[in-house]
């Protein structure tokens, strides 16, 4: 498994929550729901925002 750089998702306070629905509805990220008990969630990145690594401090930001 290949670990990035982490990268600054909001510069406000933000729930995790919050900040991951916002990169689903701009499909930045793909949520999976696990069978687990309790319920296991999984997010992966995208290859869109693999490729647009870079903007994602703007992304945030709302700019």
């Amino acid at each position: 498994m290949v670990v990035a750089d982490p990268v600054v998702l909001c510069t406000r306070p933000s729930g995790f929550n919050e900040i991951m629905r916002r990169l689903e509805r701009n499909r930045l990220v793909r949520r999976e729901a696990l069978p687990t008990a309790p319920v296991g969630v999984e997010y992966r990145i995208t290859r869109l925002a693999a490729r647009r690594r870079s903007s994602f401090p703007r992304f945030m930001a709302g700019r």
